[in-house]
């Protein structure tokens, strides 16, 4: 079963502390739920590995930051109900924590960050209260590549600086193209611009991205099928760490 957000309570907006070179002038970033999902646990006999779970998305905005990742320092400090049932943490003993795989805006100015316990809100609890200090990667110093002739075959790959082309698939879709990745050592791509043998620009959509350590793959689609194309890689060279107290009241909607 599942019950889904009806009221948002607070949005609140805060100053955000930058650890960067020039950190004299800290712009502001607005911090709200945007999404509640409440799942129950059924009966193993009929309906074998479920779990329960509470999971909150929240949306942090900041017009003159560019988000990469969330940095493993960031930290959940309080996860209740308004009957003081604490969510903090799961059945296997593990603590409630900001996700560490963020969905990003494409113009990287706003990231979407899951909390997740496995634990429920008490029967007749009406209000979710959640705070921690999240600390966001973002990218400063943007930089480009120059362009890298990569074949569109299954398997081909291409090295442009420190970045591995590949593409995964020659053909989509419905009439789409062929679907590359790059591989950076860092999170700190920011997109890539596609042209043609003529030099004509080619449409992309990005797709996923994950990675840990020193390996991140970010993917990307050719908007219609192509043989032959020139990508040139836009990164961050310097990563700054955003600190964005989260201080949220979320009504369940019972």
């Amino acid at each position: 079963m599942k019950r889904t957000l009806a009221v948002l309570i607070m949005v609140v907006v805060f100053c955000i502390s930058v650890f960067a070179d020039d950190a004299t002038k800290p712009s502001k970033s607005t911090v709200e739920a945007v999404s509640l999902n409440l799942i129950k646990k059924l009966d193993d006999k009929n309906f074998p590995f479920t779990a329960s779970a509470t999971a909150i998305d929240v949306l942090v905005s900041n017009q003159d930051r560019r988000f990469l990742g969330v940095d493993p320092s960031s930290e959940v400090t309080e996860f209740k109900d308004d009957k003081g049932t604490s969510l903090m943490k799961s059945d296997f003993f593990v603590k409630t924590s900001f996700g560490s795989t963020p969905r990003l805006a494409l113009d990287r100015r706003s990231v979407v960050v899951n909390v997740n316990s496995h634990l429920l809100p008490a029967k007749g609890a009406t209000k979710l209260h959640l705070k921690g200090n999240l600390v966001l990667i973002a990218g400063i110093d943007e930089k480009s590549t120059d362009e890298k002739e990569l074949e569109m075959k299954t398997n081909s790959e291409a090295k442009v600086d420190d970045f591995t082309l590949k593409v995964t698939m020659d053909k989509g879709f419905a009439g789409s193209g062929g679907t590359f990745t790059v591989k950076s050592s860092r999170p700190n791509v920011k997109g890539v611009s596609v042209k043609d043998a003529a030099g004509k620009a080619v449409e992309v959509s990005q797709g996923y991205f994950y990675g840990f350590g020193k390996n991140w793959i970010y993917s990307y689609t050719l908007k219609k099928p192509m043989s032959k194309v020139k990508i040139a890689v836009t990164w961050f060279s310097k990563e700054e760490k955003v600190k964005v107290p989260v201080n949220l009241e979320v009504s369940l909607g019972l």
